[in-house]
């Protein structure tokens, strides 16, 4: 990160400092005599999200080009889409836990992406082609919905304990309802399967016919054996996997909801961790 261009840099940082400020206030309003605080919130998310539009913008006009087949770029672009996601929600959704939990994700994910920050100069060059677009645009909303799911299927295992537990008072008015969370851990799990699929789909187009280019070494087997295919189509599998079951009646939300949280892990790692850690011949999300 910090050998970022000083404009993105401070961009950047006063982003996390904006993020990391509405994860102490989601905190705060936690607390047993905490009070919530959405009149704070949204402003400082709105603004996070201003700055990182920016960079994004910056590196656009610098590259001439969509700024998306880059690392930090893509991360830039899935903390925009789930902030805007939280910003639409938090208008009708107004607990405090829900409303905690998904500043807490939005700091995480700015962190995740201050790990893989770099200079526009040193992104993997990939040829952007409408195709390249449609495909990392498909893998990020994937990314956005099994993070909602995430956060979701997280309130719903927390609030079935303490009802189970017969703790109602400590859910009630600061928790929405198990029914909410229940669908939107559903409707998380389905947006995941489906972009899911098609950016696996144009991702197969772009090796068969465009990425033998990139990389002539390397067929079609080596590609299909890259880490970060494999960490992906095994997430896919899983989120096909649990929503067949669901469908069928053999498993419940409960299941549901541990399976979000490992597909998450899956995702995540493989837009972070298998670079850091495993490498990967897939320059570009």
């Amino acid at each position: 990160m910090v050998h970022l261009p000083v404009p993105e840099l401070v961009l950047f940082l006063s982003a996390g400092v904006l993020c990391a400020g509405a994860a102490l206030i989601g905190y705060m309003q936690l607390r047993p005599t905490g009070q919530s605080y959405p009149r704070l919130l949204m402003p400082l998310i709105c603004l996070a999200t201003c700055l990182e539009v920016i960079i994004l913008v910056m590196r656009a006009v610098e590259a001439q080009a969509v700024p998306l087949t880059g690392l930090f770029e893509s991360m830039l672009v899935l903390i925009i889409v789930f902030n805007l996601l939280y910003i639409l929600l938090s208008i009708a959704v107004t607990q405090i836990w829900f409303s905690s939990v998904m500043v807490w994700m939005i700091l995480g994910l700015a962190l995740l992406t201050g790990m893989v920050a770099e200079p526009a100069s040193s992104s993997a060059k990939v040829e952007v082609t409408p195709w390249v677009v449609f495909h990392s645009i498909a893998m990020v909303i994937s990314t956005a919905f099994i993070t909602f799911s995430m956060v979701a299927g997280s309130l719903f295992l927390v609030t079935s304990n303490r009802l189970k537990h017969k703790k109602v008072m400590k859910v009630l008015g600061r928790v929405p309802s198990i029914q909410w969370l229940q669908a939107s851990l559903l409707l998380g799990v389905k947006g995941c399967f489906v972009t899911l699929s098609v950016g696996l789909a144009s991702g197969i187009g772009l090796i068969i016919w465009q990425m033998k280019a990139a990389a002539p070494d390397m067929d079609l087997q080596d590609w299909f054996m890259d880490p970060k295919i494999v960490v992906v189509a095994c997430a896919w599998l899983l989120m096909a996997f649990v929503w067949v079951l669901h469908a069928l009646g053999v498993v419940k939300e409960k299941a549901l909801a541990y399976s979000s949280l490992l597909a998450f892990f899956l995702m995540i790692f493989s837009l972070v961790g298998v670079p850091l850690f495993c490498g990967t011949q897939h320059s570009f999300t």
